[in-house]
Parts: C-alpha cells; structure tokens; sequence
C-alpha cells in the first residue's frame, strides 16, 4: 500500500491507475482527481470545487467541507462516497452495491442509476435526490425541502421528514415503499408502467393523483388513517366535494376500497373498506395554494 499525498496545492490534477493505495489531497482549491483501480481510500481536504471521478471497486472516497465539491462512479461494484458539511456537493453513480452518505450542507444531489444502492441523506435542507435504478434504499434526513425523484423499481424510502416523492416513470413490479416517513408529500406523475404500487407506511402521507397518473395500488393505508389525506388534483375523477368522492367508494372484492378516477383508471386502497374512510382521508379539486402542479410530472 502506497501513501501519495498532493498537500494543499491548488488546482492539482491527478490521473492515476492504482490499487489499494491512500490517495489525499490537502485544503486547495479545485483540485481533481481521475482513478481507475479498486480498493483505494480518497481524501479531499475542505477546499471548493475539487471533483473526483472512479472507475473501479471497493473504493471509499471521502470530500472535505468545502462547497461545490463532486464525485462521478463508474465501473464495478461496492464503492463508499461519504461528502462533507459544505454546500452544493454533488455525487452521480453508475454502478451498484454503493453507499453514499450526504453531508450536512444544503442543495446537495445526489443521482443513482444501476441497482441497489443506498443513499443516506444528511440534515442540510434543499438536497436532491435523483433515482433511477432498481431495489434501491433511501434513508432520509431531518432537513427541510427535500425532494426525491423516483424512476425505477423496488425502491424504499425510510425516514425523513417532510420530503417531496416524484413517482415518475416506475416499473412498477415490486411497490415504491415509504417506511417511518413523517408527512411525506407524494405526487404520482405520468409515464408509470401498470398501477403505480405504494406502500404507505409512513405517517400522515399526502397523496396527489392528478390527470396523468393512471391507476394506483395503495397498501397499508389503514395504519395512516388518522392523518393520511388523498388529494385528487385537476379534477380527476369529476370530483368537486369529499360528499361526492365518499360516495364514489366501493369494495373491490378483495377486502378493499376502489375509486374510479376516469379514463379506466381507479384507485385501489387495499385492506381498507368504504366505511372506514372518512372526509378526512380526501381532498377533492386540490389547488396546491395557487402553486403550478410539478413540472413535468402532470
């Protein structure tokens, strides 16, 4: 195992083909770093704008608290990206079996493709997270104004508080699950292969269905029953009062609540029956306060 230390220059540039070494790079600025080898451990100190691309596996690459930093992977498996406190790091995945943790900062994103990674992100407000993988894990963070774009298959969201979910584009052949989120405001947008599948168990979820949502299979609604609402946006459905939707509910034989949403389309609320739906649970007509419906989800 090799040590090569590049101090804290700024604007270093360092293409290497190792393995197994320990690559760190001191507190300059805009320092950057092309790596194509397997089980290297990488340090940036707290400099701006430094940038690190990998090739390889089973490399752990750690950012310093500087702002504007970023990390591109690529090739094989089992990478480790931990970024520091600043503010508008970035980290974009190609590949699987990687963990990435998000620092602290704000407006940080993150971009997954390939399958099964993890994302955990820090308490910094703003961060964005972009999926588009299969049997993904996103464990959220305590910041404020988090927003998570979905696409893909087998992905749970575990945690955080207040996050905006953008399903869009799913496969939808094992559900989007939230699992102990704290009113997570979720928007079904268009492009969705099948009924969108979620799994509600999280707490006081606010689900948007709009015009292009298609069909949706909602399951384990019945423990969120107290603080879940159902918003029908644009008029889906023809619904103008929580009279009419509730009325609207029939059992879908299997134990369950269908909706009709129009255009062939319903929505299913599993394991729930009509009479334990209240006005509560819907939000006919919903406006979003004057707010546009999310661009390019309707």
């Amino acid at each position: 195992m090799t040590t090569i230390d590049f101090g804290d220059r700024n604007n270093t540039t360092a293409s290497l083909n190792v393995s197994s070494d320990i690559i760190i790079f001191g507190n300059g600025q805009a320092d950057k770093l092309l790596l194509n080898g397997d089980s290297n451990t990488v340090t940036f100190g707290n400099g701006n704008q430094d940038a690190a691309t990998v090739s390889g596996s089973l490399n752990n690459i750690t950012l310093g608290n500087g702002n504007q930093n970023a990390v591109t992977l690529s090739g094989g498996p089992s990478n480790n990206v931990t970024l520091g406190d600043g503010n508008q790091d970035s980290v974009n995945i190609g590949g699987s079996l990687s963990n990435v943790r998000l620092g602290n900062g704000n407006g940080d994103t993150a971009a997954l493709g390939g399958n099964e990674n993890n994302v955990y992100v820090g308490n910094g407000n703003g961060d964005t997270v972009n999926v588009n993988a299969l049997n993904s894990f996103i464990f959220g963070g305590n910041g404020l104004g988090d927003t998570l774009n979905l696409s893909g298959d087998g992905i749970e969201v575990f945690g955080g508080t207040g996050n905006t979910i953008n399903l869009v584009g799913l496969a939808n052949i094992v559900p989007t699950i939230l699992t102990g989120c704290n009113e997570p405001m979720v928007y079904i947008g268009s492009g969705n292969t099948g009924p969108t599948r979620l799994v509600d168990d999280s707490s006081g979820m606010q689900l948007h269905i709009g015009p292009t949502s298609g069909s949706v299979l909602l399951s384990d609604f019945g423990q969120d029953l107290t603080h879940g609402v159902i918003d029908l946006i644009g008029g889906v459905g023809g619904f103008t009062t929580t009279a009419a939707v509730l009325a609207a509910l029939t059992p879908d034989g299997s134990g369950g609540t269908q909706l009709s949403l129009g255009n062939g389309n319903h929505l299913d609320i599993q394991g729930v029956l009509p009479s334990a739906l209240t006005a509560t649970n819907f939000n006919p007509s919903y406006s979003r306060h004057g707010r546009d419906w999310l661009a390019g989800v309707a």
